[in-house]
């Protein structure tokens, strides 16, 4: 019984070796790979060689059509493309359009007589953009007569810096047979661009008009702080009435100006300025100093009473007589030492009566001309507390001789120690801006000195040959003191200093 189980066990155990055993399968046959001959592969290569040799051409030849018929965008396209904010204008491109900028503002148009048949004509415009200006640009002036007819038209090109006014300026237009009444200004279409603001260093120190009831002159200091020279300076004086109304005009030119370097510049006139009235009150008062000579020779010809002293004492009352009411008066007199003899003050009569005191001390041969002390006492009252700070200050200086006093402490036969004193004494006054006019009396007098070295400007000399001159020159005088401040001064100083920013 035991042996059969262990047959079945065994029968068991091999059937199940067998079943997991797989039966091998039959050697299949190896199967041979079809060859390709050569020459085929060979025409494979030449068509791809071909293709690629063909394909180079055509982007050879379609490249430069593509590049001819493809448009970049660009600022003259005609085309409003690339961020432009008009067509060719604004965006990437240096022209700027005309929504970005502020129209060109004409302030004024006008003639100006200079003469008989003869007249200027201008125009002030205005740009009032910050970071744009105009490099080129051209304008029309015309002018018309009362029929509203053309008697001329000039042309011109012109330019704008950022932020600057402009004169346009056409001189000498001959008039025949019409009256001027009316300037039209035409301004070209202006091609704005972005610009950098240029701020100048060029300045104004001072400026003086003078003799504008006669040939008026204006003088202006101009200085340079750069740092460098400046070139090609174009200098426009524009004078208008305490209304803002355009009277008069003149033009000049600086060819350089070089660094820290300080000239005096001037714009004259033939004729008294057009449209002042003599008449009319000042429009600030005046603090002036009388400055008179009692030197030995203000009594040379013996006569009783003596002259040329008495004469000239009556024309000084003259000049008092045509200040205004609101002015104030002092009177210096010098010899061979000066005085105060009337401080500052609106009494009329005080300043007559002091100048009637006025007389030459004795020996009159020991009365000398102390011309600089003169200067310092008058300069001293000015600036005492008796002036007022809204008041403009003057001095009118009556001299019959060249300066003799004081003599050089170091060397009493130094001939020219009293001038270069006298000169060294109106610094103060010019420092303080006041106006110095002299009157040089009879012919021994140092013109050329006075004239440069002590009166504001040249034109602020007036020589009198005689005594019965003086009338009139200190009624002059008197006015050209008054009506100084009756006109607004402008100047213009303009360079090509034009620089884009693009």
């Amino acid at each position: 019984m035991e042996g059969e189980q262990n047959k079945n066990i065994e029968q068991n155990i091999e059937e199940q070796v067998k079943g997991s055993i797989e039966p091998a399968k039959p050697i299949e046959e190896p199967i041979e790979k079809t060859k390709i001959p050569a020459s085929v592969w060979s025409t494979k290569r030449k068509f791809l060689y071909l293709g690629g040799i063909i394909v180079f051409v055509l982007l050879l030849s379609v490249y430069p059509l593509y590049k001819t018929f493809k448009t970049t965008p660009t600022c003259f396209d005609n085309k409003q493309n690339q961020g432009e904010v008009e067509v060719d204008r604004g965006g990437p491109c240096p022209i700027l359009a005309n929504s970005q900028v502020l129209p060109i503002n004409i302030l004024w148009g006008s003639f100006f007589k200079i003469e008989d048949n003869l007249y200027d004509i201008a125009a002030l415009i205005e740009n009032r953009n910050t970071s744009a200006g105009v490099e080129n640009l051209d304008y029309t002036l015309r002018l018309y007569d009362e029929k509203d007819e053309l008697i001329e038209e000039r042309s011109g090109t012109s330019f704008l810096n950022p932020s600057e006014q402009a004169l346009l300026f056409e001189p000498n237009i001959g008039v025949i047979d019409a009256i001027p009444t009316r300037v039209e200004v035409d301004l070209g279409i202006p091609i704005w661009v972005s610009a950098k603001r240029f701020k100048s260093n060029l300045v104004i120190k001072n400026k003086t008009l003078t003799a504008t009831s006669t040939s008026p002159r204006l003088t202006v200091t101009v200085g340079n702080n750069e740092n460098s020279a400046v070139q090609n300076i174009e200098a426009r004086a524009l004078i208008y009435d305490t209304q803002r109304n355009i009277i008069a005009i003149s033009s000049t030119y600086i060819e350089a100006l070089e660094r820290n370097e300080e000239r005096k510049i001037f714009f004259t006139w033939p004729n008294p300025i057009k449209g002042i009235s003599y008449e009319r009150v000042c429009s600030v008062p005046v603090d002036v100093a009388l400055v008179f000579d009692r030197s030995g020779s203000m009594n040379d010809d013996g006569s009783n009473p003596p002259q040329p002293i008495t004469s000239a004492k009556k024309a000084a009352k003259v000049f008092i007589d045509n200040m205004q009411e609101e002015d104030n008066i002092a009177l210096v007199s010098f010899a061979t030492d000066a005085s105060i003899d009337q401080q500052l003050t609106a009494n009329r009569d005080e300043v007559v009566n002091a100048i009637d005191n006025i007389a030459i001390g004795t020996p009159d041969r020991e009365q000398h001309t102390n011309l600089g002390d003169a200067i310092l006492k008058a300069t001293v009252e000015l600036l005492s507390d008796r002036t007022r700070a809204v008041a403009k200050k003057a001095m009118v200086i009556l001299t019959d001789g060249i300066a003799s006093r004081p003599l050089n402490p170091d060397n009493a036969n130094d001939e020219k120690y009293p001038e270069t004193y006298a000169e060294g004494s109106i610094i103060s006054a010019r420092d303080a801006n006041m106006l110095v006019y002299v009157i040089g009396l009879g012919a021994n007098v140092n013109k050329k000195f006075l004239e440069k070295n002590i009166a504001t400007t040249p034109t602020y000399y007036f020589g009198a040959a005689t005594a019965s001159e003086l009338n009139g020159i200190y009624k002059q005088i008197a006015q050209d003191v008054c009506l100084d401040e009756a006109f607004i001064t402008e100047i213009l100083l303009r360079t090509n200093n034009f620089t884009s920013v693009r």
